[in-house]
């Protein structure tokens, strides 16, 4: 009789297992793989988003998911999609494309503010390295730093202070140049709630509520930062400077 519970538990578990198996982000992945070769783009982004959900955070998965969006006609879920691929893989050129594409496809166009040679300069070296890439940089600096100290203050030996002398000017070195990048990268994407508008349109009203003035339009696709939200509407600024309010429900945050 033991031999048989024992039996049913461990087919019982097997059958768990199986269950977990199957729904696996990598099955998942790979089902919404299948389905966009087919061009069953809507089956395509259900897959994708049921990986990510159980946990499949990866660029690839963000990436195919942005272009079964976009086959499907989704421009606005395309953008956050491929938004948080590119955030993963800041230099991967297939991602930037596509975003750029799918950009071009934003109806209408809103004033952006005129940047500067040096500040375009800033804002592509910032976005040239991932949140993490520029954390462990800084974390590499400080090591560099507190070891050659340490090295210097307890060591005698003249090759031993050559290598702290080095191991000092790389530590400053990383930390001068990733330090000033790495906070304005946390300032970006963590601090700030950038989003993207999911309407096809939608008003930008002077205050919360349909009985304030329109101020001017945004369209599916348009990247926002989300500043405070109150009695269902939120309030937004635009790349140009704007600001208005806007039904909550009508954007995804980054």
């Amino acid at each position: 009789m033991r031999a048989k519970a024992w039996a049913g538990r461990l087919g019982a578990l097997l059958l768990a297992l199986s269950a977990l198996a199957a729904e696996s982000p990598a099955t998942l992945y790979n089902a919404g793989n299948a389905a966009y070769a087919k061009g069953e783009f809507e089956e395509a982004i259900q897959s994708y988003r049921a990986a990510l959900d159980q946990g499949g955070v990866a660029a690839e998965v963000e990436y195919n998911l942005g272009n079964a969006c976009l086959k499907a006609g989704k421009l606005g879920p395309a953008i956050v999609a491929y938004e948080r691929a590119l955030r993963q893989k800041p230099r991967d050129p297939d991602i930037a494309h596509n975003l750029r594409y799918a950009r071009v496809q934003i109806k209408g166009k809103l004033p952006v503010a005129e940047r500067g040679f040096w500040l375009q300069v800033w804002d592509q070296a910032r976005d040239s390295f991932s949140l993490d890439e520029l954390l462990l940089a800084l974390s590499a600096g400080w090591f560099l730093l507190g070891g050659g100290l340490s090295i210097r203050i307890f060591f005698r030996y003249p090759w031993l202070r050559l290598a702290a002398s080095i191991a000092l000017g790389a530590g400053i070195g990383i930390l001068v140049l990733a330090g000033p990048l790495g906070a304005a990268k946390l300032s970006k994407e963590v601090l700030t709630q950038p989003a993207v508008i999911l309407e096809a349109r939608t008003e930008a009203r002077s205050g919360p509520g349909e009985n304030n003035a329109e101020l001017f339009q945004l369209f599916e696709g348009m990247d926002v930062v989300v500043k405070q939200c109150e009695s269902g509407y939120c309030e937004v600024r635009v790349p140009g400077g704007l600001t208005g309010w806007i039904k909550a429900g009508t954007f995804e945050i980054i």
